[in-house]
């Protein structure tokens, strides 16, 4: 799907462009998106009544409903509705549903940077040739 891929690279350009990148050296994104063939997961739908009577009066101000209860079970029990009567007044509800699944992921490459005074290196390199020479003489004694 060109949307979703394309909402994706925008998602991680903007994550990467944002980065605090005195400390970075540089970030790779790693994006997967699989489509599901026979798989859908489908959420919950948790319908708020009082919303639903609004719903319903808004759309149908000629069918309005009472919130009374008694005449909204006398309601809930009048089995005469055909839902797939044209003339029917319905409410039709569309929840979520997912065909396919989404990675992105952030891989940060973070800067490494070591100074040292040439103090610093005449020391290890001194050491580094009395630990040579030792080695040696001690070679030459074998």
């Amino acid at each position: 799907d060109t949307s979703t891929s394309s909402t994706m690279g925008s998602e991680a350009h903007t994550a990467v462009t944002t980065q605090n990148s005195s400390k970075l050296d540089g970030t790779i994104v790693i994006a997967a998106h699989s489509q599901l063939k026979n798989a859908a997961i489908i959420d919950k739908y948790i319908m708020d009544p009082m919303k639903a009577v609004k719903a319903w009066n808004y759309l149908y101000s000629d069918d309005l409903l009472d919130t009374d209860p008694a005449r909204m079970f006398e309601a809930a029990m009048n089995d005469e509705t055909d839902v797939n009567d044209p003339n029917q007044n319905v409410i039709t509800v569309l929840s979520g549903a997912a065909k396919s699944s989404s990675f992105v992921g952030f891989a940060h490459v973070l800067k490494s940077e070591t100074t040292r005074s040439s103090q610093k290196t005449e020391a290890v390199a001194s050491a580094l040739a009395a630990t040579m020479q030792k080695n040696l003489w001690i070679a030459n004694q074998a």
